[in-house]
C-alpha cells in the first residue's frame, strides 16, 4: 500500500466512523480530505447521507465540492 491508498482509506474510515446525515461539518484542504470529500459524494449516491451542512475551508475544499455536486455554504 503507497503513501496515497493509506490517505484515500483514512479519508473514507474517517466518513463512515464520523459523518452522519444531517450533520455540519468542515471540510479542510490536502489530498486526504479530498478523498473524503470524494466518499461523501458516493454515499449521497446511495442514499446513505443526507441533509449535510457542509463549509469548506479551503479553495482547494470548495472546488472539490462543486466537482462532487456537493452543495456547501462559505
Amino acid at each position: 500500500m503507497d503513501k496515497n491508498d493509506i490517505k484515500k482509506q483514512l479519508g473514507i474510515e474517517v466518513v463512515n466512523k464520523l459523518v452522519k446525515s444531517g450533520m455540519k461539518i468542515g471540510l479542510g484542504t490536502g489530498s486526504t480530505a479530498v478523498h473524503a470529500i470524494r466518499w461523501i459524494k458516493e454515499r449521497k449516491k446511495l442514499g446513505e447521507l443526507e441533509n449535510l451542512l457542509v463549509v469548506p475551508t479551503s479553495l482547494q475544499a470548495e472546488w472539490e465540492c462543486k466537482n462532487c455536486d456537493i452543495p456547501f455554504k462559505c
